[in-house]
């Protein structure tokens, strides 16, 4: 009977001790969790603020900053035609060495696509600009920009905004 007693408290020890270890690993898998789902939340609050922004603010690619400008001056003056987009497009692949102009001038054109005056999109932009672009690719830009515009008043404001901005 004593050895029934011993094998009876010795699986009750060994019970006690799995329900133990059990309770431990639901408590180590609502940390887990709980750890995953902060930063679940995080990923989510800065893909949200991100994708709430305009795209111009969150735009990493000076090339890309760089035609959306272009686009922004050129369009300042009204529509733009297909004349326009031809020397958009000459003048990326002069400047830029860009070798798909007309995709980077499609997604330079959904950049500025409810931006009317050039200036905000310089505002927008200027920092990437001058982060990344040296003296020599500023002038080339503004060179780039003066040789798109038509001499209207507000495309030579507008350069010239930059011009200041990019000093």
């Amino acid at each position: 009977m004593h050895i029934l007693l011993g094998i009876a408290g010795i699986l009750g020890a060994i019970g006690t001790i799995l329900w133990y270890f059990s309770r431990a690993k639901h408590g180590a898998d609502d940390v887990i969790e709980t750890v995953e789902r902060t930063s679940g939340a995080w990923r989510r609050h800065n893909y949200r603020d991100r994708a709430e922004r305009p795209a111009l603010e969150t735009e990493d690619d000076p090339r890309a900053a760089a035609a959306a400008l272009a686009v922004a001056i050129v369009q300042s003056r009204g529509t733009v035609t297909a004349e326009d987009e031809a020397r958009l497009q000459e003048e990326f692949q002069a400047v830029m060495g860009v070798e798909d102009s007309a995709e980077l001038l499609s997604y330079a054109r959904w950049l500025v696509k409810n931006v009317v005056d050039p200036n905000r999109v310089t505002g927008r932009v200027i920092n990437l600009l001058n982060k990344e672009l040296d003296d020599t690719q500023k002038q080339e830009l503004l060179g780039m920009l003066e040789r798109l515009s038509s001499n209207d008043l507000v495309q030579i404001q507008a350069i010239d905004h930059l011009r200041t901005r990019l000093a």
